[in-house]
């Protein structure tokens, strides 16, 4: 199993969630593991051994990047500083683009816009 990204109202129902979701798994012989989550839980430590729950913890889910102190997703570019710029290097970098959740949709769309150019 891979990535499995949700969200809840409160702390109460995330873990509600997360307890029905470890018992749905374990049910299929998978373990549930390294979860995060935006808030403080309410439970004692050793009920979920395997929280990150931390002011500073950045989670790399489904290609993004989700900051659990602010509740928000972020994606990591690296730029080519190549003087020279072509559409082979444009074609090039969308097609290293990892974004199921379509969230870089309108970026994408105008590099690809810009291929026709």
């Amino acid at each position: 199993m891979d990535d499995c990204p949700s969200g809840s109202s409160n702390l109460n129902e995330f873990e509600t969630l997360k307890t029905e979701l470890s018992e749905l798994l374990q049910k299929g012989g998978m373990h549930l593991h390294k979860w995060c989550c935006s808030g403080t839980p309410n439970h004692e430590p050793q009920t979920f051994p395997l929280d990150k729950n931390s002011e500073e913890v950045t989670v790399k889910t489904l290609g993004m990047l989700w900051g659990s102190s602010i509740d928000t997703f972020s994606y990591k570019v690296t730029v080519n500083t190549n003087s020279s710029f072509t559409k082979r290097d444009v074609l090039s970098g969308i097609a290293r683009i990892y974004d199921p959740l379509g969230l870089l949709g309108p970026f994408i769309t105008k590099a690809k816009i810009l291929r026709y150019l």
